[in-house]
Formats: structure tokens, C-alpha cells, sequence
């Protein structure tokens, strides 16, 4: 099966599913040039809200201001939403560019292992959709990426 898959590999490269190019990478799921033109969150983040924080508090100053806390424990983010991060959100979720789906899944488990160190994960699950919502998409995004993730 591996030599099948090189073989289909060196015949038809797989393609970033943002713009298309041919990956030569070997499992890579974008092509270089988008990878490096994804925004990164620094290394200390809040752990309110998963952004960055650059106070001496475990929380961002946004975080701190929200009277009554956050309704969550722990919150970990894979990208600053915008820029390049934004677009491939929108194009999975609502272009159906379901390529971009193991590459979201790839980020969301390595920024929650990296980010939440010794938590423990009881389960991985996801909202449902509205069934108008779901049938007019064709697939719920949050289920794909709890799939992968888990």
C-alpha cells in the first residue's frame, strides 16, 4: 500500500487545499509558501481565552475585564483569527473546502498539546448543526474536526 501511495504521489502530488499548488513535502498539508503566511500566537497565551497574553496574570486583560469569568475552565487556540488563519476557517467552513480539515485538526490537537500541558481529555465532541444549516452545507465542520482531532 506505502509503494502504491508513492507511486500515486510522484503521478499526482497532492495539492494545498488553500491554493492549489503542488506539495512535495512529504506529510505536509500545505504548500510552504501558505504555511508560512499562517499568523502564529506567541507562546505565552491566556489561559482564559487561548489568546495571546502579555500580562504577569495567567489571564489576558480582556479575560480579566469579563465580569463573572469566562463559562469555561481552559481555552486553547491554534491561530490568531485573521489573516490567513480566517480565510482557511471560512473557506472549510463555509466554501466546503473540507481539504483544509486535517490540516485545522492537525493544529487544533498540536496547540492543545503544547498549550495544556497535564490536562487531561475526557472526551471530544461537537455542536450539531441545524438541520436547514446542515443539509444546506452538506456536512457539520465542528463534527470533521472533533473526528480528526480525537
Amino acid at each position: 500500500m506505502a509503494f502504491f501511495q508513492t507511486v500515486m504521489d510522484f503521478f499526482c502530488p497532492p495539492v494545498c487545499p488553500f491554493c492549489s499548488e503542488d506539495i512535495f513535502e512529504e506529510d505536509a498539508q500545505l504548500c510552504g509558501e501558505c504555511l508560512a503566511n499562517m499568523p502564529q500566537l506567541p507562546e505565552r497565551r491566556c489561559s482564559g481565552c487561548g489568546g495571546p497574553n502579555d500580562t504577569c496574570l495567567d489571564l489576558c486583560r480582556e479575560c480579566v475585564r469579563v465580569e463573572g469569568g469566562r463559562p469555561w475552565k481552559l481555552a486553547v487556540s491554534a491561530f490568531p483569527f485573521y489573516g490567513n488563519a480566517r480565510l482557511a476557517v471560512h473557506q472549510f467552513k463555509y466554501r466546503g473546502k473540507t481539504a483544509l480539515a486535517p490540516f485545522l485538526a492537525k493544529c487544533m490537537a498540536q496547540a492543545w498539546l503544547s498549550q495544556a500541558i497535564g490536562k487531561k481529555v475526557d472526551a471530544i465532541s461537537y455542536i450539531p448543526l441545524h438541520i436547514l444549516r446542515y443539509i444546506r452545507r452538506g456536512y457539520n465542520q465542528s463534527e470533521i474536526l472533533a473526528e480528526l482531532v480525537g
